[in-house]
């Protein structure tokens, strides 16, 4: 008990008190009734223990009051958090309504359809398709097959093909289409690469969307052949605190986090450009966020 107080622990001081009151009131009443000291009939031993049990009924009402306001207080926290994932959720999927994007897609179009009717037609099927995808789907942690994802790459990816022409080229290197993955958790990646990485090069460049197979596990990502981005950077793009790519790179940071507890891999290539992968499981298991990285 010294020690708990020596080291102001909550309610010790109060607990040591009255046990020293009780120890006391007992001490008198022993020498009392040997006629040591002389206190007429009095035995104060009775009154200790009724002042100590007032402490320790004191020292329950103040602990009970102090986990009602710490429970409250974990109750605002979480209500909060929610709120702010609420906010971060609709803020990424309003991300996936581009004005500029949908409008440039639909000019693309409409000149395309001035000399090329049945290319016009390929692309409002594609532009169809790439809303169709904005918004098929009713929670962001549903699983649906990648290939799903892959189709809606391929909408938009086409309409910006159409639109860049020669500049932007795509390839696919896909050997695995049996993992199930979060809906919108490559698209914003292609679009990053298309949007920073190729778009601000006067000759255009390449984009790699790769699905590749590696033991338990499966290696989504995207690569360009872009500029890339400064190394003290990339820890500012995951944590949020940087626009533009920023935005669409922590949101699905979060996601993958939530779901499957590891983050994205965002390398600078030797070669010029970005590569940004992540490991999914195969088995719904899930991998500390080291492992994320080889």
């Amino acid at each position: 008990m010294c020690t708990a107080v020596f080291r102001d622990r909550i309610h010790a001081a109060l607990i040591m008190t009255g046990g020293l009151v009780v120890l006391e009131c007992c001490v008198f009443d022993i020498l009392f009734q040997n006629n040591i000291v002389n206190a007429g009939l009095l035995e104060l031993t009775p009154i200790g223990f009724f002042l100590m049990l007032l402490g320790q009924a004191h020292v329950l009402a103040e602990s009970f009051a102090e986990t009602i306001r710490k429970k409250e207080e974990t109750l605002l926290q979480l209500q909060a958090s929610l709120e702010r994932e609420r906010k971060s959720e609709l803020k990424f999927l309003k991300s996936q309504i581009r004005p500029h994007f949908i409008h440039n897609a639909l000019n693309t179009i409409l000149s395309i359809s001035r000399k090329d009717v049945p290319r016009s037609q390929e692309l409002l099927v594609e532009f169809s398709s790439y809303l169709r995808g904005c918004f098929d789907f009713k929670n962001l942690e549903d699983m649906i097959p990648i290939e799903k994802e892959l189709e809606f790459i391929r909408s938009y990816l086409s309409l910006e093909q159409a639109r860049f022409g020669d500049r932007l080229k795509v390839r696919y290197d896909i050997d695995d289409q049996s993992v199930r993955v979060p809906p919108l958790i490559l698209q914003p990646l292609v679009e990053n690469a298309v949007i920073h990485g190729i778009r601000p090069k006067p000759d255009g460049g390449n984009i790699l969307v790769y699905v590749k197979r590696v033991g338990d596990a499966v290696k989504i990502g995207v690569m360009d052949d872009g500029d890339g981005i400064p190394p003290e950077r990339i820890e500012k793009l995951i944590a949020g605190e940087e626009s533009g790519r920023g935005v669409g790179i922590y949101n699905i940071t979060r996601r993958l986090k939530k779901i499957y507890h590891i983050s994205l891999c965002i390398q600078n290539r030797d070669t010029g450009g970005l590569d940004v992968s992540m490991k999914l499981p195969l088995n719904g298991g899930r991998y500390n966020a080291e492992s994320n990285l080889g």
